[in-house]
């Protein structure tokens, strides 16, 4: 693939990330990631990724809308970084509200496929 094709695959698979998230599509979620995936969240928590699907399984976690504002993506070889700015609308442990995320994701190809190896959430 071109570089070009390259960064829409990592931009096409996030948007699946995002409905997964929306839609708390557990199983979709699942497929997208490594099998060491870490979630850092805005409080600098650190969560695996069998936690993080949990929590969203539960309910715990609840990603109700996510609006893209900006998206970034750079591909070297077999590993990418994406940056993404969304406002996101989510329950989290109980406390609604939206927040301005920046997401710095952390993308490895594996069999010719890229899984999201962590990402970490600061506000902006």
């Amino acid at each position: 693939m071109s570089a070009p094709a390259e960064e829409q695959a990592i931009l096409d698979r996030d948007r699946l990330l995002l409905v997964g998230l929306v839609e708390a599509d557990v199983a979709a979620l699942d497929a997208l990631l490594d099998a060491d995936f870490v979630a850092v969240h805005i409080t600098g928590q650190e969560q695996t990724r069998d936690d993080w699907l949990q929590q969203i399984a539960s309910g715990r976690m609840a990603y109700h809308q996510v609006e893209r504002v900006s998206a970034h993506v750079e591909v070297h070889g077999d590993s990418a970084v994406l940056v993404t700015r969304n406002q996101v609308l989510a329950t989290i442990w109980g406390a609604r509200g939206r927040w301005p995320l920046e997401s710095t994701s952390t993308y490895a190809r594996r069999d010719g496929t890229w899984l999201l190896r962590r990402s970490t959430a600061t506000m902006f």
